[in-house]
Formats: C-alpha cells, sequence, structure tokens
C-alpha cells in the first residue's frame, strides 16, 4: 500500500528503528529507498495486523521539511 505524506517527529513518533537511524541521515529536500531487514523493523513477531513475521520492509520516503 502506498501511503501519503505523514509528519514525523524523530525520537516522538512511533517509528521502525530503521526508519529513525535513515531519517537522521537526510536533508530537506532528499529522497531515499530504505530497505529494512526484519531486525530493524518488526522482527519475528511482525505487527499483528498486515505485517507478517520475518517482513523485509521497503519505504520510499522524501523528506519535504525539517524544523
Amino acid at each position: 500500500d502506498e501511503l501519503g505524506p505523514k509528519e514525523v517527529i524523530l525520537g516522538r513518533s512511533p517509528l521502525e528503528a530503521g526508519l529513525n537511524e535513515g531519517f537522521r541521515l537526510l536533508k530537506p529536500g532528499a529522497e531515499a529507498t530504505f530497505i529494512l531487514p526484519p531486525y530493524m523493523a518488526f522482527g519475528l513477531v511482525g505487527d499483528g495486523k498486515k505485517i507478517p513475521s520475518r517482513s523485509i520492509l521497503v519505504y520510499k520516503v522524501a523528506i519535504l521539511r525539517a524544523e
């Protein structure tokens, strides 16, 4: 599923460990694709809803602004 823009606050918004780490490397205007192995995403248990255990997650992100 593709999702629209989301506002996140690093360290405060609930994000997978890999996204928190990756976002810290980007500046406003940057675009990236993050491929998160299970140990940096939902691990052996999944999210209990849509994401099964041991899933590799792929995110295409763009940093629109930073404050």
